[in-house]
């Protein structure tokens, strides 16, 4: 049966029906100068949408059955900004990689209240920086890869790592609050990993790094520190289920770039040996 072709077809639009009449797909223009193409599902949902403003946007929807855009691309007419976003079941955005004006690259990502909680920056130059907010959307941390014209940052007066096998975050975050509480000093309390050496000595379960400076006034703060380590000590074992509250542990006095002066071990659970070990650890320090 003969067919008549047509080189050119002009419309204002066309409609793609199935086998059952029902509209699967519509392209066509609007009196604002835009154009576009959808794609529907078997139920005539919109599911995919193709088109370009009459400023010149491009954009492309990926919907879900409800017809909520879940994915959306749209580029400018300059080519930036340029952006990809997800979104939720409500149609909030949770995640956004954008080039914007410039050609810095940024990723957002949001919770579910649409509020964002981290932010990635990386500019053409190389330069990196990443920030986390609260609920409230204030900065909670933050860091870049800027180089650093200040003097270097002073370290810790004390510093704890504690065994990751026995202690957990909470362990840590207890410590260091209560010896700054008990005492003026700069605390920074971590849990590490420290693996044993076949042969060896097994790993402490408690390492203390002393900064040099404080080794004059170290006496003063002995009880405290004591006292703090063997309750942590006690309430870890006993999380464990373990009765014997003795553990081994290290204290290393450093210099301001963390380079060792010395180190003494021991292991005990009596407040009164680790204020001892506390004491040979700065000796000859002074």
């Amino acid at each position: 049966m003969y067919e008549e072709t047509h080189e050119v077809v002009r419309a204002k639009s066309f409609e793609l029906v199935d086998e059952e009449g029902e509209l699967r797909a519509l392209m066509g223009s609007s009196p604002n100068g835009s154009v576009g193409l959808e794609i529907y599902g078997d139920d005539e949902t919109p599911r995919l949408t193709v088109g370009i403003n009459r400023g010149g946007t491009a954009r492309i929807d990926l919907r879900d059955t409800a017809g909520t855009p879940r994915a959306r691309l749209a580029v400018e007419a300059s080519g930036t900004p340029a952006i990809f976003s997800i979104r939720d079941a409500e149609g909030r955005i949770r995640a956004q990689v954008a080039m914007h004006d410039g050609e810095a690259v940024g990723v957002n990502l949001m919770d579910g209240t649409g509020g964002t909680r981290a932010q990635i920056m990386v500019e053409p130059s190389g330069y990196a920086s990443v920030i986390l907010e609260d609920t409230n959307e204030d900065v909670v941390s933050g860091f870049d890869n800027a180089p650093s014209e200040m003097d270097p940052v002073q370290p810790p007066d004390i510093r704890i790592d504690l065994n990751s096998d026995t202690f957990g975050v909470s362990d840590k975050d207890e410590v260091a609050e209560r010896l700054r509480a008990e005492t003026d000093l700069w605390v920074e309390s971590d849990v590490a990993a420290y693996a044993g050496v076949e042969g060896g000595p097994l790993p402490p379960d408690v390492v203390v790094h002393i900064l040099y400076t404080l080794v004059p006034v170290a006496d003063i703060y002995a009880n405290a520190l004591a006292s703090v380590l063997v309750d942590a000590v006690k309430t870890a074992f006993s999380r464990r289920g373990k009765a014997d509250s003795q553990a081994t542990y290290s204290f290393v006095t450093v210099d301001e770039e963390g380079g060792l002066l010395r180190e003494v071990r021991g292991e005990t659970n009596d407040p009164d040996l680790i204020r001892d070990l506390i004491r040979q650890s700065i000796k000859d320090q002074r």
